[in-house]
Parts: structure tokens; sequence; C-alpha cells
């Protein structure tokens, strides 16, 4: 079983983990993530270098891991990038699917939604709110 991005949190909070809003803040861009010792041995990045660039776009992660599972790949941002529960269940926090180009489009996607979803109140949302934003923060390796 294989558990991407939301599919990680839901594997890690199923088997005992828990799952918290990210004190970085929203992470949407490139990042580079590191094997830790585990991960160098693991069948799922074994053959992956011990420092690659992924992408991500997600906003909670998963802040302790639950009992028996496995620690595979880290990055300042996020403590658990990926783990491994025994030798068939397996969650990434970042998204092997995208490639730069997906992510950089999603963020023009998201950009222009942002621009053109009116508010409460019928008027276009401004690019800057009164009350304040979500933290976000656009990572790069």
């Amino acid at each position: 079983m294989y558990g991407v991005c939301f599919g990680h949190q839901h594997l890690a909070r199923t088997f005992g983990g828990w799952v918290e809003q990210s004190p970085a803040g929203w992470a949407l861009g490139t990042v580079g993530v590191t094997l830790t010792e585990e991960g160098r041995r693991d069948s799922l990045s074994a053959d992956f270098p011990d420092t690659f660039p992924v992408q991500q776009s997600h906003g909670e992660v998963v802040a302790e891991l639950p009992p028996g599972v496995r620690a595979l790949a880290h990055n300042p941002q996020t403590a658990y990038q990926a783990f491994a529960l025994g030798d068939a269940v397996w969650g990434t926090q970042f998204h092997l699917e995208f490639t730069p180009e997906a992510v950089h489009a999603l963020i023009g996607l998201l950009a222009e939604g942002f621009r053109t979803t009116p508010s409460r109140h019928g008027r276009p949302r401004s690019s800057r709110s009164k009350t304040g934003s979500a933290k976000m923060s656009r990572l790069h390796p």
C-alpha cells in the first residue's frame, strides 16, 4: 500500500500517528529531501540518491510516527517526508508523480482562482486579507 500526500497523512493517523498543521506553513513547490539510514536500505527508496528534489503541496504534516514505523526521508521543514511500516506499507508527503512544470501550473491556477473567486461579500478577493491569511511558504531546494 502506498499513500501520497494526504494518503501519507491518513496512513500515519490510521496506524496511530499524529498529523497537525505544518509549523513551516503551506509547502508548495520543489524541495530537497534527504534519506535516513533506514531510507537508504528500504526497497522503496534504496535506489534514490541520498538527497533529491521532490514536488509538494501540503499544509499539514505527520508530526509523530505510529509505533513500529520507520522514517525514510526528511528535510528541515518536514521531519517525516517518507515512512515505511513493515514491507508492504509506505507513505510519502511529496508527489513523485508531479513534475516541476505541473507544480508551476498548479501555482498559476491557485493564484488565478484566488484573484477571481468572489469573497463572501460578492467582490473579488484582494491579494491581501484585512484579517490576515494562512501562513504560506514557497520552498526551493
